[in-house]
């Protein structure tokens, strides 16, 4: 004799099933959209608080580096003509601008903001589901 399992749901109807397995799905989506905007809103402060640094920093070395291009361009000026010393030092500088730029747009390029923890539960819900159809 075979007997059938009748756990506390058996009773209810196919209707009300698909409607709570509606509600739960509709919640794990919620879920997951609260995981990755709480991991896209952590990385984003922090990146905002990087960005704060660098920007001040930039401000400092923009004026040591102006300050420093002077001394050493009237340096230099003491052997050569004053307008070549000038040339010479703003040459220096329009190739270190020229590097740095290319640096930071590959460093760009590489960055990645997906928001990977969240991608990464969604995949494994999905094999989840796709494994308790059958």
């Amino acid at each position: 004799m075979t007997e059938t399992y009748r756990g506390p749901d058996s009773d209810r109807s196919l209707g009300d099933l698909a409607g709570h397995l509606t509600t739960e799905i509709g919640g794990l989506l919620g879920d997951h959209l609260q995981l990755a905007r709480m991991e896209i809103s952590d990385d984003l402060r922090q990146a905002g608080k990087g960005a704060r640094l660098v920007g001040g920093a930039a401000m400092s070395g923009w004026i040591a580096a102006l300050l420093l291009s002077m001394a050493a361009a009237f340096g230099l000026a003491e052997v050569v003509e004053t307008w070549l010393a000038f040339l010479v030092v703003g040459a220096v500088w329009a190739i270190l601008a020229a590097v740095m730029a290319l640096r930071g747009r590959k460093e760009i390029e590489e960055t990645d903001l997906r928001p990977e923890a969240t991608l990464d539960e969604i995949s494994r819900d999905k094999q989840w589901i796709g494994g308790n159809r059958s």
